[in-house]
């Protein structure tokens, strides 16, 4: 069965950061422009249909981030030919088929939230990672 821990970084990955920034209970926005221009480009790239299914997954984590219930971990974007998969889609793929050829690109998005960064304070430190992954 597929992991997280089995989508490791292609070699010469680039990555793509954002942040740390300040997250509170009066700021809950963050800059993650890059991250998403880099998302969106690929999903022009690789998908014939259903591009558009990247914001559903999108959706989730940028609620997480205003309504500051926003916690460490990982999430992938494998993209097709008929739309963008998040990890569970792609688990399930890859657990049908280990030589599953479906996707094109698939892509690791790793948060860290870092409850300790400000004390005495309702702050955290949020900050994003976006690099490639094998498949």
């Amino acid at each position: 069965m597929k992991t997280m821990d089995d989508f490791k970084e292609i070699m010469n990955a680039v990555h793509i950061k954002e942040g740390p920034f300040q997250l509170s209970r009066d700021f809950n926005w963050i800059n993650y422009s890059g991250i998403l221009t880099k998302l969106i480009q690929e999903a022009g790239r690789w998908c014939r249909r259903y591009a558009s299914d990247l914001f559903i997954d999108w959706g989730v984590i940028d609620r997480q981030i205003k309504d500051r219930t926003i916690q460490s971990g990982s999430y992938l974007f494998g993209f097709r030919e008929d739309g963008v998969d998040d990890k569970l889609y792609i688990f399930h793929r890859y657990d049908a088929d280990k030589y599953c050829q479906t996707y094109r690109a698939i892509w690791r998005l790793d948060i860290v939230v870092d409850d300790a960064a400000y004390p005495s304070s309702d702050m955290v430190a949020v900050s994003l990672d976006l690099y490639e992954v094998g498949r």
